[in-house]
Parts: structure tokens; sequence; C-alpha cells
């Protein structure tokens, strides 16, 4: 069977890059950090008020340690 390859353009938002490229250098920027940070919280903070507390973590985890032990495999 023949394989096509195709290049894909992969458009990063400039402040993204940005924040990766410091990350890549070791490079901390506490204002930046505060920035990021505030942003997570509104963004947390507008999801709670739409669609209310979403519990998911503690379930899968749950089901996925289940499974595990169901399966013969001891997952830590």
């Amino acid at each position: 069977m023949a394989t096509l390859e195709k290049l894909v353009a992969i458009i990063v938002d400039p402040e993204v890059q940005a924040a990766v490229d410091r990350v890549l250098e070791g490079v901390r920027d506490p204002d930046s950090m505060r920035r990021a940070a505030e942003r997570m919280d509104r963004m947390r903070e507008e999801m709670r008020q739409r669609v209310g507390n979403v519990n998911l973590a503690v379930p899968l985890i749950s089901e996925t340690r289940d499974e595990g032990f169901r399966s013969g495999r001891n997952i830590k």
C-alpha cells in the first residue's frame, strides 16, 4: 500500500510560542506565570458557572484502578 505524506502547517498562538521558548531556555517569568494562573482561574470559574461542578477525576482514576486489578495488573 502506498503511503502518502502531507505536510501540515501548525499555527501556534504567538503568546504560547513565547512561553514555550522561555521554558526551553530555562527562563522563569513570574509575571507571565501570574497572568497565566489568573487566566486559568477565570476560565475555570466560567466553566463552573456554565456547567456546574464536574468531578471526573476520582471516578476515572477509580475505574482505571479497578480495571487493572480485574485484569491482574497492579497499577500504581
